[in-house]
């Protein structure tokens, strides 16, 4: 098991470095930051064949996995000078992805799904 997730958060790391670089240089074209992960607000959810999507691929399809947000949010933080990187996790059998964040306040972690559902509930959009 330990292998397995190991390899997940090598890959999440690439999906994440990936999403990264596209963030900067969105910055470096346009002198404008890319819409943050909260403000465009993807809706959760798979993909027919599961692949993971990068930022692009997100923003032009609406929708994103648990990793594909996971990954986008870890390289939003680190865009941002802010230590994020991604925790895997099983519960009854069940891969789950958190964001761990470490900065000024200390560790904590988020759930970025669950915050976009938090978020689409507040704003009466489910």
């Amino acid at each position: 098991m330990k292998d397995q997730v190991r390899l997940l958060q090598n890959m999440v790391e690439v999906l994440s470095e990936m999403n990264q670089r596209f963030l900067e240089d969105h910055r470096k074209k346009t002198d404008k930051h890319f819409p943050g992960i909260y403000e465009t607000a993807p809706r959760f959810g798979r993909s027919m064949d599961d692949t993971w999507r990068d930022i692009p691929t997100i923003t032009a399809q609406h929708i994103a996995s648990h990793t594909d947000l996971a990954c986008w949010r870890i390289a939003e933080l680190r865009h941002f000078g802010i230590n994020a990187s991604p925790v895997v996790g099983f519960t009854n059998g069940v891969c789950g992805l958190r964001v761990r964040i470490k900065d000024a306040n200390g560790v904590h972690f988020e759930d970025v799904a669950a915050e976009l559902d938090a978020l689409a509930r507040d704003w009466h959009i489910l």
